[in-house]
């Protein structure tokens, strides 16, 4: 799994050994500000991201997947 955000406020995730062309998700925040870092917990189900505001939310990553 892979998984990336931009300035227009969207994450993406991409399983690399499905498709390495196409996300499996692209989803936007609520706020719409851009996003700018994201770490991934330890067992990889869920996301933390971080947008310009000085927000952080948490993505449940094992729900998108399924």
């Amino acid at each position: 799994m892979f998984a990336c955000c931009d300035g227009d406020g969207y994450i993406e995730l991409w399983d690399l050994n499905k498709d390495t062309e196409a996300p499996i998700a692209h989803k936007q925040t609520s706020k719409r500000t851009a996003l700018n870092c994201l770490r991934w917990n330890n067992d990889g189900r869920k996301i933390a991201v971080g947008d310009s505001d000085g927000f952080v939310n948490l993505w449940s990553v094992d729900k998108e997947i399924s």
